[in-house]
């Protein structure tokens, strides 16, 4: 019951996050298996383009919004397990500096927004052996 409640909390903290609260104006709705982002004006068009100049800042690329318009753009890019996490480190102090949530809410927005839109993680040699230890 409690996790039910809390993802419905994540969802609609999600599309505040990407579309903002004003319902009068027309959003394209967040659609999961599209995953793209369609960025809207609202104050928290704000928040995001600062999230995704640091995402793209930390890979040493330029962000720009046409490059998010693409399906699969977060695919064209890779970081290391320690960027992730300090990227996410800093996108769970932002979300609750910016957008006033509690750090729990954070920690769970931050992750999904990770899980949809992070950059693909760089395998490691420890990773790679153990998939060969696998496929043997």
């Amino acid at each position: 019951m409690a996790s039910l409640r809390y993802g419905d909390l994540i969802g609609r903290q999600l599309k505040k996050f990407y579309h903002g609260s004003d319902s009068s104006s027309r959003v394209p709705e967040y659609h999961p298996t599209k995953h793209t982002l369609q960025l809207v004006k609202t104050k928290n068009d704000r928040f995001l383009i600062k999230v995704l100049t640091k995402m793209f800042r930390v890979v040493g690329r330029k962000y720009s919004p046409s490059e998010t318009n693409v399906e699969g753009w977060f695919l064209t890019s890779e970081w290391s397990v320690e960027q992730e996490r300090r990227f996410h480190r800093y996108l769970v102090r932002a979300a609750m500096k910016d957008l006033q949530l509690r750090k729990r809410q954070a920690e769970s927005a931050a992750g999904m927004f990770l899980l949809y839109y992070g950059w693909k993680v760089k395998s490691t040699e420890k990773s790679k052996k153990q998939k060969r230890l696998i496929d043997a």
